[in-house]
């Protein structure tokens, strides 16, 4: 398998590992910036949604998978971010919204309303539903980008999410 027109087997090398720092590839495309472009406005959105879960929130252990949320989100920004500075691309607009792929103003305000067992039910609803739909631009960045850098963060997302989701219907069921 060759990753993304750089001549990198994967079975030779072990996988990318992500240093906003070095530019793993001499290229990217227009796959790799739309992925970027997309999951920024996504993950400001997840970040906006767990912020509200220290004053809102009853369970200790969505207290504590909103931070972990929090930091992984957060410091995917500054990569996805970084990297499109280091491509010369423009990154996108505070504001940018991504149809289909994040929540509704209406959904926010429901959550921003809401407090208690109710909020702890309605944020792991709404945070599935958001992680569920960070994976489609990552699928698609996994089966078009042409960055290993950037396809090795949409590999690591999928695989995240993925996770996350367990854990979040995990604590549906006990809650």
């Amino acid at each position: 398998m060759v990753l993304g027109g750089c001549g990198a087997s994967a079975a030779a090398q072990p996988p990318p590992r992500f240093d906003h720092n070095v530019d793993h590839c001499p290229g990217h495309n227009a796959a790799d910036v739309r992925f970027l472009r997309e999951l920024i406005p996504q993950r400001i959105q997840g970040v906006a949604m767990v912020s509200q879960v220290g004053s809102r929130a009853a369970s200790p252990e969505v207290k504590a998978l909103a931070g972990r949320i929090d930091m992984e989100q957060e410091h995917e920004i500054d990569q996805m971010n970084q990297m499109l500075i280091n491509w010369g691309e423009r990154r996108p607009q505070p504001g940018t919204t991504v149809p289909g792929e994040m929540l509704s103003d209406d959904q926010l305000q429901q959550l921003a309303a809401t407090g208690g067992p109710a909020f702890d039910h309605l944020f792991l609803q709404l945070m599935i539903d958001h992680h569920r739909a960070a994976t489609r631009p990552a699928q698609l960045e996994l089966a078009e980008g042409l960055d290993p850098g950037t396809m090795a963060l949409a590999g690591r997302l999928v695989a995240a999410q993925e996770t996350e989701i367990v854990q979040m219907e995990a604590l549906q069921d006990g809650h």
